[in-house]
């Protein structure tokens, strides 16, 4: 699901893959990780394109930088996550919004993610998504 406005965009994304996590992909061979980022980068790119808002001739609207996130992991368990590995493994994600034309980029000059967190769901599993212009220049 996709919600956009001027200024903000809200999306879930699906989950990324456990090999994504830095902790658990060390003994992946790096073509596997290779793949697997591309996939997952690809998936996110194609997700948001297709539902995006697109502007005026079919150009995507895209968040003007600085671009605020604020991440929720929506988890099926309530056993202890490493919140640096979650947003470690977001990567590919970021790079799928850029390719996707609805950020200009993931430096970070341009983008921060600004507040995150972990949210207990019974049965679920999947990525919610905020992204803001910021007024800070």
């Amino acid at each position: 699901m996709l919600h956009v406005s001027k200024k903000a965009l809200w999306l879930t994304l699906p989950f990324p893959p456990s090999e994504l996590n830095p902790n658990r992909s060390r003994g992946l061979h790096w073509s596997q990780r290779s793949r697997v980022t591309r996939d997952y980068r690809e998936e996110v790119a194609w997700y948001a394109y297709a539902y995006c808002n697109h502007g005026k001739n079919g150009k995507t609207q895209m968040l003007r930088a600085p671009v605020k996130a604020v991440v929720t992991f929506v988890v099926p368990d309530r056993r202890p996550r490493d919140m640096d590995n979650l947003l470690a493994s977001l990567k590919a994600a970021w790079d799928g919004l850029v390719d996707a034309r609805i950020l200009e980029g993931d430096d970070a000059s341009r983008f921060a993610v600004e507040r995150s967190e972990i949210r207990y769901e019974k049965g679920q599993r999947y990525v919610e998504v905020s992204l803001e212009e910021s007024t800070d220049g």
